[in-house]
């Protein structure tokens, strides 16, 4: 995914690549159709048009580098004091007030991969408890089912 920069004291615009060049879209037909358009030129042309120039997107990894990075991710070490942390951060969600449905065993694994794949992306073999906290909410958050009686006070 790419930004638009726009700079005002001297008028210029830079186009700079954002923290992920792949974008998850959902449900792309209720979009606007300049939303719609934008998206199907990004797929179909491999381009993108920002304020009428037009800029090539970087081509995709191959699936052999996609298998490549996820066997390097299943080779990072989840140590059982870094488990044990996920199992109880999960096992809170279960046990809080106002929570309907917690995290389940799967939303476990997904935060124990994550971590792993931060930890690589950190370069690092092994998880660390930062790992794990910058990644647990994102990972967990949809999986978390609030009560009708639960309050929406301030994160």
């Amino acid at each position: 995914m790419s930004a638009c920069i726009r700079r005002p004291p001297v008028r210029s615009i830079s186009i700079r690549d954002r923290c992920s060049p792949i974008v998850i879209a959902d449900e792309v037909n209720r979009a606007n159709t300049k939303a719609q358009s934008a998206m199907l030129e990004a797929m179909g042309e491999g381009q993108i048009s920002v304020d009428g120039h037009t800029h090539r997107l970087r081509q995709i990894r191959s699936i052999e580098r996609v298998r490549d990075i996820r066997a390097a991710c299943r080779r990072v070490t989840l140590a059982p004091e870094m488990a044990s942390y996920i199992v109880a951060l999960s096992a809170a969600t279960r046990d809080a007030q106002g929570v309907r449905f917690g995290v389940s065993p799967r939303g476990r694994l997904n935060v124990a991969a994550m971590t792993r794949a931060r930890a690589l992306m950190q370069g690092r073999d092994f998880v660390m408890a930062d790992d794990v906290r910058s990644v647990v909410v994102p990972v967990l958050a949809h999986r978390v089912c609030a009560g009708v009686d639960a309050g929406c006070g301030s994160a």
